[in-house]
């Protein structure tokens, strides 16, 4: 008994230690999820949740955001009722979250942001073009570590998977990593221990389609680089 006892409060401490916050959509009243694109930290501990609700004016719109309870609170008024309401535990998942299936072929949802010291600091989230993919990049310059996500056109991915891009520098635990994959917020931890989905090899670090961008992007590493001093 007090060795089950002892394995409860392990379990228990290790549970916490493992909590981490996560990035969710949160948008209110929208004709559906697909029209929200802003994200927000959640507090530590809380998990993501999406909403549908019916109108006597037969219309139903969607709501999302972060929740404390394992069952979100429900609308119950004289306008309108809830009629779905779901929580999850994984960044951005309540993208989907009380939605009717759609079987259309999309263009993935990726994140989006340039020069971030860290993947949970990215939180814009766009729509990319037909035939473009998600993209997610940790490259280490002037002794930092830099990652970048985006969209690329999927003419610049290899078709065979990948792990990580080989190591660079003199330290074996600097990998740089340049990769990119085709489902939503697929490029959020495509550089990270545990990628989610297929990840393919990129081009060059550079992949943004003009060369004034990648000229743009050496000189704000630079930037960078020059106030750190």
């Amino acid at each position: 008994m007090l060795v089950s006892s002892f394995l409860d409060t392990i379990l228990l401490i290790s549970s916490f230690s493992c909590v981490h916050s996560l990035v969710c959509y949160s948008c209110s009243d929208l004709k559906s999820n697909e029209e929200c694109f802003n994200t927000t930290i959640c507090p530590d501990g809380e998990a993501c949740f999406g909403r549908a609700d019916g109108f006597l004016t037969s219309e139903v719109k969607h709501t999302t955001g972060c929740t404390k309870e394992l069952k979100p609170q429900q609308r119950h008024d004289t306008l309108g009722f809830s009629f779905c309401a779901q929580a999850c535990h994984d960044d951005l998942c309540n993208l989907h979250s009380c939605q009717l299936a759609d079987n259309s072929t999309k263009p993935p949802r990726c994140l989006s942001c340039d020069s971030v010291d860290s993947p949970s600091q990215c939180k814009n989230v766009i729509q990319c073009k037909p035939n473009e993919v998600c993209f997610s990049e940790k490259v280490f310059t002037f002794h930092r570590v830099v990652y970048r996500f985006g969209c690329v056109s999927g003419k610049d991915c290899n078709t065979q998977p990948v792990n990580m891009a080989p190591v660079i520098g003199k330290r074996s635990d600097e990998k740089s990593c340049s990769v990119c994959c085709k489902t939503d917020h697929c490029n959020l931890k495509a550089c990270s221990n545990n990628p989610a989905g297929h990840i393919f090899p990129l081009g060059p670090i550079c992949v943004s389609t003009t060369t004034l961008h990648c000229v743009q992007h050496s000189a704000v590493l630079t930037q960078t680089h020059a106030k750190n001093k």
